[in-house]
């Protein structure tokens, strides 16, 4: 399983997204209209080595484009991060490494397990 989207009613976001197979190549969430990002989870359980969620604005080139956001999750850990004033885009992409900023291209060992709520519009 990869990517699973799941429309959530009268919640803070409408929609949750559950991504089991996180690693370094960029997924698409969304592209062409409002996305507010509520909650973020990371399920690092499986690795030894932490890991860097990184949100992108644009459709990002992995090593290269400069994230909007990094997420660090420590090695067999699990990370929960929700926002007071949640950030917005226009477009939602993420990919996760072993190094944080921009220049880290190197995948999890093993993939990781990444969630979203968010709402749309």
């Amino acid at each position: 399983m990869a990517l699973v989207k799941t429309t959530v009613n009268a919640q803070v976001g409408g929609l949750f997204y559950e991504d089991t197979a996180v690693n370094a190549t960029k997924v698409t969430l969304g592209t062409s209209g409002t996305f507010t990002i509520h909650q973020v989870s990371i399920s690092n359980t499986v690795n030894t080595h932490r890991v860097y969620l990184k949100i992108y604005a644009s459709d990002p080139t992995v090593g290269t484009t400069n994230p909007s956001c990094i997420f660090p999750c420590e090695a067999s850990a699990t990370a929960e991060y929700s926002f007071d004033g949640p950030p917005s885009f226009t477009n939602i992409y993420y990919a996760a490494t072993q190094e944080a900023g921009t220049g880290g291209t190197t995948a999890p060992s093993n993939a990781i397990t990444v969630k979203f709520i968010i709402t749309s519009g």
